[in-house]
């Protein structure tokens, strides 16, 4: 009988134990690794950063007279009052490739994004929407003016 008992309480004990532990992970919402069901963070929280962003305009288009496009692009959080990033123009391309610095940390929320083609005579709204970095697996957007492609770093 003694062993039986002993059994019984080395597994009671041992059952307390397993369920007083708390599942670690990262705990931060903004986090590329965050884990809904962590209940303790243990420090080791990765982050995405902006690195590299491609526009490609679509050639068939009549952009300007007679040349290619000349673009710049602003993007921002959704609820932020001014644009985090605005680039310079580049002109007279199909293909706008920006590599950043990759000091703008891509958080758990929505941001804006437009590309626009600016002429002499005014701006042409070339493409434009909205994406959760976090949320959206690929980072790649398009409609019938181009399209735009968000790269980034794990840190």
């Amino acid at each position: 009988m003694k062993p039986m008992r002993l059994l019984f309480l080395f597994s009671a004990i041992f059952m307390l134990a397993l369920s007083s532990c708390k599942q670690k992970g990262c705990m931060d919402v903004d986090a590329h690794n965050y884990s809904e069901f962590a209940e303790k963070s243990y420090g080791l929280c990765t982050y995405r950063y902006f690195s590299k962003i491609t526009v490609r305009a679509n050639e068939s288009e009549s952009w300007d007279l007679i040349s290619a496009p000349d673009m710049y692009l602003k993007y921002a959080k959704t609820s932020s009052d001014s644009w985090d990033y605005v680039s310079g123009v580049l002109d007279d391309s199909y293909v706008f490739i920006l590599t950043l610095d990759e000091s703008i940390l891509m958080t758990n929320e929505s941001w804006d994004f437009e590309v626009w083609d600016q002429d002499l005579i005014g701006s042409q709204e070339m493409i434009t929407g909205s994406f959760n970095p976090l949320d959206d697996g690929a980072l790649i957007y398009s409609n019938g003016n181009g399209s735009i492609e968000f790269e980034y770093t794990t840190r």
